[in-house]
């Protein structure tokens, strides 16, 4: 069989989150070359079990990594209470 591959990534962490009176823009660490996707839930699940529902920020996915912070706004934010988790692929 073929040889396998492993990376071992750094997580990117969220490094701040700001509140306007229109939107919410976070800022989140990156790795080069990788592609980001913020993503957010209304909760972190409740308590008979059930996970959170995790969606994609308009704007937020597929971000292409350079090292470098990435801010994205997320419009639908200033209403709710969000919890913000950032995927790595």
């Amino acid at each position: 069989s073929d040889p396998a591959l492993l990376r071992v990534l750094q997580p990117s962490r969220i490094l701040s989150v700001n509140l306007t009176p229109s939107s919410t823009n976070v800022v989140f660490s990156t790795i080069n070359f990788l592609h980001h996707t913020l993503e957010s839930a209304g909760s972190l699940g409740v308590p008979n079990g059930n996970a959170a529902i995790w969606s994609p920020v308009p704007g937020g996915v597929q971000l292409k990594g350079s090292g470098q912070p990435l801010n994205v706004t997320d419009p639908g934010a200033v209403a709710t209470a969000r919890y913000y988790r950032v995927r790595v692929e």
